[in-house]
């Protein structure tokens, strides 16, 4: 049995939008190089062991300001092994979630400001190779018939189960380690169902929308709980958009700390502040992890 996380463990992992500034392949998928993308300049890497691009990022005004006070950098720079999976093109057209308040790292001869969230495959056994060529970049969902109203609100938002009272992430504390990652299990599943809880818009225009998810062979269907701006859901559209998409889920969240924001055995689905979910850029298999 998973040991279960608080929502207050949840809540440390400082998720956000992102959008890559610049990112450029690597000449040769072969070869262990990672090529910086710089204003007018790209520099190869070649401490690097396996392939990947390597990302310039920006995000809302004052944590890019906070960042250039302390670290004399505009953009947050980052590495991911992606390239089994996407081109740099579809990279550079697409909102990127990111995860901000880990350490800096020194990857070879850059330093890495922040994680580029990926999905890969779960449970014992699986060949780190395999981990690696079938990551798939995280996104937030968008579609014809809600991108025109939600767009303008996600770059720079904060990212988590429940709504932040923060538009933008402002601030990086830069406090969280590694070992606190991996307690949470956040895993992908497809939505079967989706409905607007009745009474259960709270002061602060938030709403709570219960169904199911799919979440695999490892897991199962579980019941679910995401909550949005209602603003956003009046009309039903975005949750019409939904069913039969995939989401990324918290599947080991103790509801007894949760403050009765989520009942017990249900899956606590991420969203961007409210305003939509999060999937992977490319249709996985329900059950792979976020990493």
């Amino acid at each position: 049995m998973a040991v279960k996380v608080t929502l207050s463990q949840v809540n440390k992992c400082l998720f956000t939008i992102g959008e890559p500034f610049s990112t450029v392949v690597p000449p040769n998928e072969t070869d262990s190089h990672i090529i910086t993308a710089k204003p007018a300049t790209v520099e190869l890497n070649p401490k690097a062991r396996l392939p990947a691009y390597l990302f310039s990022l920006t995000f809302a005004p004052e944590l890019l300001d906070e960042h250039s006070s302390l670290y004399k950098k505009k953009v947050y720079s980052s590495s991911a092994q992606l390239t089994s999976q996407h081109t740099p093109e579809e990279l550079e057209a697409s909102h990127v979630l990111t995860l901000i308040n880990f350490p800096r790292k020194q990857i070879g001869s850059k330093m890495s400001d922040c994680l580029v969230c990926g999905v890969l495959p779960s449970g014992p056994g699986v060949d780190l190779e395999v981990k690696r060529t079938s990551t798939v970049f995280v996104r937030p969902f968008l579609d014809s018939l809600t991108s025109a109203l939600i767009s303008s609100h996600i770059f720079g938002a904060p990212v988590g189960v429940f709504p932040a009272v923060e538009n933008k992430r402002h601030t990086n504390p830069r406090d969280l380690t590694w070992s606190e990652f991996e307690m949470i299990q956040y895993h992908v599943g497809t939505i079967q169902e989706l409905r607007v809880m009745p009474d259960s818009t709270r002061e602060d225009g938030f709403v709570r929308c219960d169904g199911t998810v799919d979440f695999g062979s490892l897991q199962g269907i579980l019941k679910s709980s995401s909550w949005f701006r209602s603003e956003f859901i009046q009309d039903g559209a975005l949750l019409k958009s939904l069913e039969g998409r995939q989401v990324v889920a918290v599947t080991n969240l103790d509801s007894n700390d949760a403050g009765n924001l989520f009942d017990i055995d249900t899956a606590a689905v991420m969203t961007v502040n409210g305003f939509t979910t999060i999937e992977p850029a490319k249709r996985v298999k329900n059950g792979f992890r976020l990493a």
